[in-house]
């Protein structure tokens, strides 16, 4: 039978390892969720729970290639604010506008 004091160890030591884990991964306690809430996205932006990547968003330097961008998919799903249907990030100004009203690049 285990002491009182074996316990708490194991319960400590489980504990640290779990913070660890969060730490090294970025999760929970270096991005928390309450961050991200349906009330601070912006105008024309909506809350997401699972599709915030920004690698996954398209935006105005990304539309005219829009089909070849890579979205790498991570293990755990990001939260946050994405632009609604029709619209795209500009990065200069982050916020979101309409598709047709990117600058466009003039080589």
């Amino acid at each position: 039978m285990k002491s009182l004091q074996e316990y708490f160890v194991l319960i400590i030591t489980s504990f640290l390892l779990l913070v660890g884990i969060n730490m090294a991964t970025g999760s929970v306690l270096s991005k928390p969720e309450i961050l991200y809430t349906e009330d601070t996205c912006g105008e024309n932006e909506v809350y997401s729970q699972c599709q915030a990547n920004p690698i996954c968003q398209k935006t105005c330097n990304n539309i005219d290639n829009w089909d070849s961008v890579p979205c790498i998919q991570t293990k755990s799903c990001l939260s946050g604010c994405v632009c609604k249907v029709g619209y795209v990030r500009d990065k200069d100004q982050g916020i979101c506008i309409l598709e047709n009203s990117c600058p466009r690049v003039r080589h």
